[in-house]
């Protein structure tokens, strides 16, 4: 079907064009490559594949789905906090200072953020039979419906912060600035379409006797 096709088709863009953004950027030979290599698959590979595929937890495979994401969101959360530990100890060791750009103050943010996200998704999926047993299944849906929204949040508000990321001296010394602006504008639109797309989920494959009470 054409929703097949178009899944099919953000996946591969979405997966080859940050990898490919993650592989320019790398050298092993030098410490801070190691910050945009991490942060590209982190975020745009790993955290968008993890979104994308959240939304088959609604059907039969629920558990696997569901597996999946956690997976995939903390091996994301693994490159992302490695990729900021680099790029903090880079600025203290070259005596640079911090947050002297948008895409510093808002990586910072996004950070932060994306931690909370992450120990909310852990809680939810950890404690959920002490949060029906505490108040019941309406709220867990609703904490797990919160845990979804919020994620949306997040990665837009990280893929930002990546995007600006572009602007970087060092980003513009290595693809020039029409070329560091095109990246920006497919960040941009791939991360739109990771967020908006929903896959056509069959009603044969939905499931009537688990409540789903973690979207995302």
């Amino acid at each position: 079907s054409v929703s097949l096709l178009m899944e099919k088709s953000l996946h591969a863009v979405s997966v080859l064009f940050f990898s490919g953004c993650g592989i320019v950027m790398f050298s092993p030979f030098s410490l801070f490559p190691y910050h945009p290599f991490l942060m590209v698959l982190g975020y745009g590979v790993l955290m968008g594949e993890a979104i994308l595929f959240s939304r088959y937890i609604k059907s039969r495979q629920r558990k696997w789905w569901l597996q999946f994401h956690l997976i995939a969101q903390l091996l994301g959360f693994l490159l992302v906090t490695i990729a900021f530990s680099v790029i903090v100890y880079s600025k203290i060791e070259r005596g640079k200072l911090h947050f002297q750009s948008w895409h510093a103050f808002l990586g910072v943010l996004a950070y932060v953020y994306t931690s909370m996200q992450v120990a909310f998704g852990l809680f939810i999926y950890y404690f959920r039979k002490k949060l029906i047993k505490w108040k019941g299944v309406p709220f867990a849906v609703q904490a797990s419906r919160l845990h979804g929204y919020s994620g949306i949040v997040s990665h837009g508000f990280s893929m930002t912060a990546l995007a600006l990321g572009y602007c970087s001296n060092f980003a513009r010394s290595l693809f020039g600035y029409q070329v560091s602006s095109l990246l920006i504008f497919f960040t941009i639109v791939i991360t739109i379409g990771v967020l908006l797309f929903k896959p056509e989920v069959s009603k044969t494959s939905k499931t009537t006797s688990v409540p789903n009470i973690t979207e995302s």
